[in-house]
């Protein structure tokens, strides 16, 4: 097939698309302006290839999810072969399988010997609302009905199910298909760069956004609290990397008052910080864990939570649970999610990610902290942020109007570059695959960007 050819195929294919698909996070309009979505056909390793011949780098894991890389041969053998033996079975209501069972005792054997329970979803937003759910049935059984409130971080992104995004903390996006449930509450982010409370060093701020989960656990009343919920690390704040203590005093804050503590590992889990959970490297033990993507690297939906024996022991074994979700541990998924972190493991990858994350700090400093437009520079392990800035003293950003993600956004395509560009952030988390070589080569592209910013706006 010709170049000709594949132009022809790829205009008809993306007209389709547009008639055919809902496309969420962008407008039917922009799409039409910008002969969009381009449509992916195949990927390999860190690469996407589009229906136009034009290949990409991969450099956010899809979206934070791809963390063994694409065509990863040992994971489909393993998915066509269950799909031969067992492809589907009701997994709750009195019924199991063996691929559920075994992943159940390796997720227990990763995680902290804290966690003695696993329930399985189809993915981070249900995972997130069972978490919820937990939450509440556990007060609930400790006879403390009234703990049915929520408390979760301006900043923060939890899903896209209706509880999930009314505790999001974008108030557009939670509010957008309003009105959100009541008993929601949302406190300030770790965000250094932008403190709420005007700090500018978080050696000596004394945790001032930790101490605002106690104000408001005191203010709605600590009996009327369930739980707080938030990530180790936000992408949606820009991969705010809170300061060292930060998680001890929010530990410290729900075990006196009783409120549960969920964290949200669907992006920070199995391996993205170089560690198996982001909970490891902050040194905090949660209540409830939630966890997907990267957990199958995408290639078989499926999502989890895990919970304490501190929850487990108390919820007694006579209690009839609601039933969950049709495709709760789904032998494809599981068997998926097994071969998954088995190659995490063997393949040295928690090592590489650590290794190619200082690599990629290091490189983004050297090559960005001179650029005019560069506010601030956030990695860990494999998960970083660029964050742009109008004003590099006053930190103002630039305004949606300003047209400054298009044209980066442009940019990166016509350069092989697949990230994703959000509210002046650019986020970076390629496979934890990653080369040295590619790491350089990709944060040259990164300071290619920001030099043809700098003379389109001199």
């Amino acid at each position: 097939m010709d170049v000709k050819d594949n132009c022809t195929r790829g205009s008809v294919l993306r007209e389709k698309a547009r008639r055919n698909i809902w496309q969420f996070g962008t407008s039917h309009k922009k799409m039409e302006n910008t002969d969009r979505p381009i449509v992916f056909e195949f990927a390999k390793d860190r690469w996407l290839y589009d229906v136009d011949g034009n290949s990409y780098f991969d450099a956010l894991s899809g979206v934070w999810v791809v963390n063994v890389g694409h065509g990863e041969h040992r994971i489909a053998k393993a998915m066509g072969q269950q799909a031969k033996e067992m492809n589907y079975v009701l997994s709750e209501e009195g019924f199991a399988n063996i691929r559920a069972i075994e992943l159940s005792e390796q997720l227990l054997k990763i995680l902290p010997d804290d966690f003695d329970r696993v329930y399985f979803t189809s993915g981070g937003s249900e995972a997130v609302e069972m978490a919820l759910r937990m939450a509440r049935i556990y007060h609930r059984l400790q006879k403390e009905p009234r703990r049915n409130r929520f408390i979760s971080r301006r900043g923060s992104y939890h899903g896209a199910t209706l509880l999930a995004l009314s505790i999001t903390g974008n108030n557009y996006l939670s509010h957008v298909v309003g009105p959100p449930p009541p008993g929601l509450t949302k406190i300030a982010h770790p965000y250094c760069f932008r403190c709420e409370f005007s700090h500018r060093d978080p050696n000596t701020c004394g945790f001032e956004c930790a101490h605002d989960l106690e104000a408001v656990i005191l203010r709605e009343g600590a009996d009327n609290v369930a739980a707080f919920i938030a990530e180790p690390i936000a992408t949606a704040s820009g991969v705010a990397i809170p300061p060292k203590g930060y998680w001890k005093e929010i530990r410290r804050i729900c075990d006196k008052y009783g409120v549960l503590l969920i964290l949200d590992e669907v992006v920070t889990g199995f391996g993205r910080l170089g560690t198996m959970f982001g909970m490891e490297w902050f040194d905090v033990i949660p209540d409830i864990v939630v966890m997907a993507k990267g957990i199958t690297s995408g290639y078989s939906p499926l999502g989890a939570l895990a919970t304490s024996k501190k929850i487990t022991s108390k919820i007694p074994d006579r209690a009839f649970l609601i039933p969950g979700f049709t495709y709760t541990g789904h032998p494809v998924s599981c068997v998926a999610a097994l071969t998954n972190i088995d190659i995490i493991k063997k393949d040295g990858l928690l090592l590489n990610a650590t290794k190619r994350g200082i690599q990629l700090k290091n490189l983004l400093h050297e090559k960005l902290d001179n650029q005019p437009f560069v506010g601030d520079i956030r990695c860990l392990g494999l998960l970083a942020c660029v964050e742009i800035v109008r004003d590099k003293s006053t930190r103002a950003p630039f305004n949606y109007n300003d047209g400054v993600v298009d044209i980066l956004t442009d940019f990166f395509l016509q350069n092989k570059v697949y990230v994703r560009l959000l509210e002046g952030y650019i986020h970076i988390g390629p496979p934890l695959t990653v080369t040295e070589e590619e790491i350089a080569w990709l944060t040259d592209v990164v300071k290619d960007a920001f030099e043809q910013l700098s003379r389109l706006l001199s």
